[in-house]
């Protein structure tokens, strides 16, 4: 959790180092460190344990900071100034569910539950409380099993995953269909975030519904103009990654099949004129994708596709400080007008992050920049198998094993290498139940076995 908190308490936009530091109006006359007096701002709805904050809590209350990203639980400080009684003792103690929401808003800017608590004590006395939480996906960070995930499409995989949190799944495609996943080294969260990767799609939490989304975006567009809801705007077009279509060869190393796939329609939401043609600054319209884990051809498309959706999103990116609006998350859509008009028009939302202090009010960062992409493992590694079946109900002489080193999880059916194999030839020695056999893993996966020896 650490090193995801440290990223998020001091993210500030680029556009802030260049303002004059004047406060926007509403917030000029407001008391210095108390966000409860702010003139012109929404009322404020801070909950704990489903109470209202007490207002002696509130009135200490310096600061609210909401951090949204695609494919991250969602993060909330509130930052207390010499804050009395309970709160300057023990603070709000991990577990302690939190909501906050404006009035305005028919949305909360946050709900879920305190994980982390800092006393900070500066020289003069003066002491703050900071108080940060998570959304519930952040429960998915904190379980680590090893275990298979039979005959499942990454729809079913976080059905799988959430199962027990109150939530339901919404995914903009259900994915491909995986035969067998073995998870290790792995939270939950690392397991659904890798797959839904894999697929161009990212999961996000909206209430209580997770939802899997593309960069396409979703939901009615929130209107931005210049000069009045968006204060701030910086718009980058850059050729650096820019292509037109992308292939993706893999093999299934279970029926030991190679397949082909390709995409050449993004999915992103952004609608502007600006944009870069890859031959203009030097490049090829067509990237190409290897060796990739492809039990079918859906497989491979989906490769090439989240490929293509990321480069896409990448062209034309719009980073931006908004007038305060819960509406404004990743995933949304914004019509933004008044900009240059090679770049005005739409963009989809991937992280957002909402301020509420004295020295600017209510505003929201926000970015359309894609999250970086996962590195896939492209090592081989060995490993020991106890061999639990022979009977291939295929007749193909394949074997499963359990796995001693990966909590004793079996395998689904994997080849067994043979002397001068070929059609009709070669010498076939099969193993038996009980045996100990030598498992090569193609891309450090267990579920990608091919027995050596």
């Amino acid at each position: 959790m650490a090193p995801h908190r440290r990223a998020q308490r001091h993210l500030r936009p680029l556009a802030h180092s260049r303002r004059t530091g004047a406060a926007p109006a509403h917030a000029r006359s407001a008391s210095e460190g108390d966000v409860s007096q702010l003139r012109g701002l929404p009322e404020l709805r801070i909950e704990v344990d489903g109470a209202p904050l007490p207002t002696g809590d509130l009135r200490s209350l310096a600061s609210i900071q909401v951090s949204q990203r695609l494919a991250l639980p969602t993060q909330c400080e509130l930052t207390f100034t010499d804050p009395r009684g309970v709160l300057a003792t023990s603070g709000l103690p991990p577990g302690t569910s939190l909501r906050v929401a404006a009035s305005s808003s028919l949305e909360d800017l946050f709900l879920g539950e305190v994980t982390a608590v800092e006393f900070s004590h500066a020289r003069g006395g003066a002491r703050e409380v900071r108080v940060r939480g998570y959304d519930v996906l952040h429960r998915l960070r904190k379980r680590q099993p090893v275990r298979a995930h039979v005959q499942v499409t990454l729809e079913d995989l976080a059905k799988e995953l959430v199962s027990g949190l109150g939530l339901s799944v919404k995914a903009a495609s259900s994915g491909p269909l995986w035969r067998y996943l073995i998870q290790h080294g792995q939270s939950d969260l690392e397991l659904l975030v890798e797959y839904a990767d894999r697929c161009g799609l990212f999961p996000i939490l909206h209430g209580d519904t997770l939802r899997l989304v593309t960069l396409e975006g979703e939901g009615t567009p929130v209107s931005l103009r210049l000069g009045e809801s968006l204060l701030e705007a910086s718009i980058e077009v850059n050729g650096d990654a820019a292509c037109r279509e992308v292939s993706a060869e893999g093999w299934d190393v279970l029926r030991a099949e190679a397949h082909a796939g390709r995409a050449d329609v993004p999915r992103v939401g952004r609608d502007v004129e600006a944009g870069v043609s890859p031959e203009r600054v030097g490049g090829e319209s067509r990237r190409s994708l290897v060796d990739e884990a492809a039990e079918g051809i859906p497989h491979v498309e989906s490769a090439a596709q989240a490929e293509l959706d990321h480069r896409g999103a990448r062209e034309v990116v719009l980073t931006g400080l908004a007038e305060g609006d819960a509406r404004l998350r990743p995933g949304a859509r914004v019509d933004v007008a008044g900009v240059a008009s090679l770049v005005a028009g739409r963009y989809v939302l991937t992280s957002v992050t909402h301020r509420i202090d004295a020295r600017q009010g209510f505003v929201s960062e926000l970015s359309s920049e894609p999250p970086a992409r996962r590195p896939r493992a492209r090592a081989s590694a060995v490993t020991l198998g106890m061999v639990s079946r022979v009977d291939d109900p295929d007749g193909r002489g394949r074997v499963r094993a359990t796995l001693p080193s990966y909590g004793g999880v079996e395998t689904d059916w994997m080849q067994v290498l043979a002397a001068g194999g070929g059609s009709g030839k070669g010498l076939m020695l099969l193993p038996d139940v009980g045996d100990t056999v030598l498992l090569a893993l193609g891309g450090e996966d267990p579920a990608r076995g091919v027995v050596v020896g």
